[in-house]
């Protein structure tokens, strides 16, 4: 009995027409999704970090002092460090040069980062 050397025939059609443009349809409502969630948490104005941009386009522009009081407060609000955001804070609305609607963003800017400050920490991820 002899075996015969079958050899492999042409190679059989694959699906990878129709397997592409789904996933890639799928992986962009994903992507759009997640982008959303991202979107509205970040455009909250109660927290620290939405009021500080509330802050910045307020007192846009600023003198040199004012600018380096905002940075030193960016700072603060961004590694939530708010012990030292908030001197400068105070200072900057004792600054007699800002007009009512700039100390009232100054002043709300102070009143979320007490609230912050108030509220337990996030859990780490």
């Amino acid at each position: 009995m002899t075996l015969k050397k079958s050899r492999p025939g042409p190679p059989q059609p694959t699906n990878m027409n129709t397997t592409n443009p789904i996933l890639l349809v799928m992986l962009a409502i994903g992507l759009a999704l997640t982008g959303c969630k991202k979107k509205e948490a970040a455009s909250s104005s109660n927290t620290p970090m939405g009021c500080l941009i509330k802050m910045q386009n307020a007192l846009y522009p600023a003198t040199p002092e004012t600018q380096a009081s905002m940075e030193k407060v960016a700072f603060g609000i961004r590694y939530r460090q708010y012990e030292n955001a908030l001197p400068e804070l105070d200072k900057m609305a004792a600054n007699p040069a800002l007009n009512d609607a700039q100390k009232k963003t100054v002043n709300d800017t102070i009143e979320s980062i007490k609230k912050a400050m108030a509220a337990p920490p996030p859990a780490p991820k």
